[in-house]
């Protein structure tokens, strides 16, 4: 009998082993929290980047770049009473795109003072009316100061819009640009990536069509928008901006050489006049310089 009753006096009651229990959950839990804070803080204190200043000539109006050319080469943004209904006129050309602010809040442009956009129609003089290349359409939108931003691109933006995306002619498409200064020389002879889709109108009309864009990474031409995502992780950048340069014929060119022929053509005009509202790759070292 003394042995058996050794034995029950070593076993903890019920109620000691639940308590004990609850206590490595509590003492677990707050290790938990107390190592995703440590993360944040070293996430926020390692990947956040400091934020790139536009050059000292761009000038915004409720984060919209206002002074960007109405005239590039061959083309002109489409003037006031051109697009609208019975040629109305309301004293701002037609080509100019203004976005709502819950818009901006969407695109993230809100999430930074510096953060900016730029979306017009512009229409190529050289075209004959009723074409697909008479009216060009150019999206810019710049980031910086962010910890962490998904670029918008074509395959998430035309698939939540209802379209279907034609892989076998997405890729990169080379394009040689007029000639640049020095501090751009990596931009003189870019790649620029394509993307083809198809939507399903209302009458069951397929409509097949082009876009294509091109990252400046602090400077630095790069279509790929993982590889903007990857650099701009890196531990030794302080600080960084990305800006996407997209072009599209704004009627559908279902053909995807004449659509490459037509949006070719006006991104070499138009990516030499946007340089000159991004910082350059020596601007943004000269930053870290300072530091």
């Amino acid at each position: 009998m003394t042995g058996v009753n050794d034995q029950t006096d070593k076993v903890s009651p019920p109620s000691q082993t639940r308590q004990g229990r609850i206590h490595f959950a509590l003492a677990a839990g707050m290790l938990l929290v107390a190592a995703v804070v440590w993360n944040i803080v070293l996430v926020g204190k390692y990947f956040a980047k400091k934020p790139v200043p536009p050059p000292e000539n761009a000038q915004f109006d409720n984060h919209r770049l206002v002074n960007f050319p109405e005239k590039i080469g061959p083309y002109i943004l489409a003037a006031d009473g051109e697009l609208s209904k019975d040629n109305e006129t309301d004293g701002e050309p037609d080509g100019l795109l203004i976005m709502r602010d819950d818009d901006l809040e969407t695109l993230g442009t809100l999430r930074h003072d510096m953060n900016w956009y730029y979306m017009a129609l512009y229409r190529d003089t050289r075209a004959g009316p009723g074409g697909a290349g008479r009216l060009i359409r150019l999206d810019i939108t710049y980031y910086t100061g962010l910890l962490e931003a998904v670029p918008h691109i074509g395959e998430r933006c035309i698939v939540a819009g209802g379209g279907t995306i034609d892989y076998s002619q997405c890729k990169p498409v080379p394009v040689n640009l007029l000639p640049l200064s020095s501090k751009w020389d990596q931009w003189q002879n870019i790649k620029v990536y394509r993307t083809t889709y198809e939507i399903r109108q209302k009458d069951g009309v397929v409509t097949r069509a082009s876009q294509y864009h091109i990252f400046s990474m602090n400077g630095e031409p790069i279509y790929d928008w993982m590889k903007v995502r990857w650099k701009m992780g890196a531990l030794s950048l302080k600080y960084c901006y990305f800006a996407k340069i997209q072009v599209a014929t704004q009627a559908p060119e279902s053909d995807v050489k004449k659509s490459d022929d037509i949006c070719g053509e006006f991104i070499r005009y138009v990516l030499p006049e946007v340089l000159q509202f991004l910082a350059s790759p020596d601007d943004v070292k000269k930053l870290g310089d300072r530091d």
